[in-house]
Parts: C-alpha cells; sequence; structure tokens
C-alpha cells in the first residue's frame, strides 16, 4: 500500500510540472512571436527568423546547466524540437535535401531542424543548391565528409561559386554513434552568414599548386583538404583545393591560420564559418 501511495503522489507531481512545463512553454512561443514581429517592423528587407548563432547558443546551454539525470543528447534533442516548433510560429524553416538510397540525408535534416521543418528532396545537388539560390528554399543540406572518404569534392564542387554560406552541420551514423566507421557529416548552407560563437568551424578555397596539400605542414592536425578542381585554369599544375578548419574566420587564432595559408597558395577564399554544437567522432 506504501508503494501504492507514493506511485500516486510520484504522478500528481509530474502531472503539476507538466502544467507549468505547458505554461512556460506558451510564455516561450508568445515571446517568439512578438520577437518575429519586432523583426518585421525593423526589417527594410528580407526578414531572417532562422539565426544558427542562436540555436548553438541554447543548445550549448542546455548542455552546460544540464543537472541530470537525461543525457545531454537528449535534452539537446528536446530542444531541437522545441526551436523548431517555435520557429514555425514565426516563419517554417524549409531545407532541400538530395535523395539517396539509405536517405540519410532527410534523416539528418529532420534531426537537425526537428519535425516542423518542411524537408523537400531533389534528385541531384546541383537541383537542390539551386532551389535555395533562387530562394524557393531556405537552406540546403549536403554531405560533406565521410569516415571512408574525408571530405567530399563533388558535392562541396556543387556549392561553390554560388553566393551561399555555411550556417549549421550534422553528422549521422550507419553504425554506432560512439565510433567514426559508418559517419557521415552534412553542411547546412543558406543565404545568411554566421556571427562568432567560440565553437565554430570554416570552410576555405586555396588555389595553387594542386599537387601541394594546403593541410600539409599545419601544425593543426584538424585542419582537412581535398582536391577541389582546375579552377578554370590551363595550368595542369594548378588548381583548388576545400578546406576545413576549426574556429572562425574572425577569431584571432583562425585568422592567423588563414593568413599561413595565403602567404603558402596564390590565393585563399573564405566560404565562411558555421557553430558546431557537437563533436563527433569525425573530429579525432
Amino acid at each position: 500500500m506504501a508503494n501504492r501511495g507514493f506511485l500516486q503522489q510520484a504522478r500528481a507531481a509530474i502531472d503539476e510540472l507538466d502544467d507549468q512545463l505547458l505554461a512556460l512553454l506558451a510564455r516561450r512561443g508568445e515571446l517568439a512571436q512578438q520577437v518575429a514581429l519586432t523583426k518585421q517592423a525593423d526589417s527594410s528587407g528580407e526578414v531572417v527568423y532562422y539565426r544558427p548563432e542562436r540555436e548553438a547558443e541554447v543548445l550549448h546551454r542546455v548542455s552546460r546547466n544540464n543537472p541530470g539525470p537525461y543525457p545531454g543528447t537528449a535534452l539537446r534533442s528536446i530542444y531541437r524540437e522545441v526551436i523548431s516548433s517555435t520557429l514555425a510560429l514565426e516563419q517554417r524553416l524549409s531545407v532541400a535535401v538530395v535523395t539517396d538510397t539509405e536517405r540519410l540525408s532527410k534523416l539528418a535534416a529532420r534531426n537537425q531542424f526537428g519535425f516542423f521543418a518542411m524537408i523537400r528532396s531533389f534528385p541531384s545537388a546541383e537541383l537542390a543548391v539551386e532551389a535555395v539560390t533562387n530562394g524557393d528554399v531556405d537552406l540546403v543540406l549536403i554531405a560533406i565528409e565521410d569516415s571512408a572518404s574525408g571530405l567530399l569534392a563533388e558535392p562541396l564542387r556543387s556549392v561553390m561559386d554560388r553566393g551561399l554560406f555555411p550556417v549549421t552541420e550534422v553528422v549521422e551514423y550507419t553504425g554506432e554513434p560512439s565510433e567514426a566507421q559508418g559517419a557521415t557529416r552534412f553542411l547546412a548552407m543558406g543565404r545568411m552568414s554566421c556571427e562568432p560563437t567560440g565553437l565554430d568551424r570554416t570552410l576555405l578555397v586555396v588555389t595553387g599548386d594542386r599537387e601541394l596539400d594546403p593541410a600539409a605542414g599545419l601544425e593543426d592536425g584538424s585542419v582537412r583538404a581535398t582536391f577541389l578542381d582546375s579552377g578554370g585554369r590551363d595550368e595542369s599544375d594548378a588548381g583548388r583545393w576545400v578546406v576545413m578548419i576549426n574556429g572562425h574566420f574572425k577569431d584571432e587564432v583562425t585568422a592567423a591560420t588563414i593568413a599561413n595559408l595565403t602567404v603558402r597558395r596564390d590565393q585563399v577564399t573564405v566560404i565562411g564559418s558555421w557553430p558546431v554544437v557537437e563533436q563527433s567522432p569525425l573530429d579525432g
């Protein structure tokens, strides 16, 4: 009987907490709607509702202040859905993905942007990117790295020179998340750029000798590079590399790394930086 009495009390306490959570979520939604109205009133052009830096800030704070017993991954998943539904009160986010046999890209988009994001599938990366540049969707999600091949030149080639900026990333797994094998990193790109958050990554295009790996000789072992294309040059020994480094291009240390690359190569172009919420086995 004592156990039954405890269960009844615990369930009543949980019901009370649920009522409090509902009231707090309602208040959160009301504030988000007020933010949307403020953005509309203050904007003279396109209103940007989705801010990846703000999303990363919220998720970092949730992880940092988590007292348990829920693991950080669980709380981040819950908050991603809260963010997704809250953003839908302002304007639903639309994301283009490339159709793949394992449907990994669609799963990555859903896990990153939540149930309320509108996911549209395209048969090729070129068509998905075109949908963003035309303003038909907000973001395009492409696979840029996997555990078997490293950085992937072909999908990266589809987004270069299109005027898009990287905004966020997500890693999906075909096996256990604790193992690098079967991991694929997806990068979302859109028409907005991101400010530093303290935990970021940067994408560069480096032009010069195609035989000289830009990552070679740099002290930071996290720098990764892959040959992209000839860059339209006639010289057979020239070409473009795509390089991914840790940090935001506005950070002092990252700027020094870019300057080092600039000294050693013909030209370095910053594509953009994006916030990183979770480290993965791909990060070494």
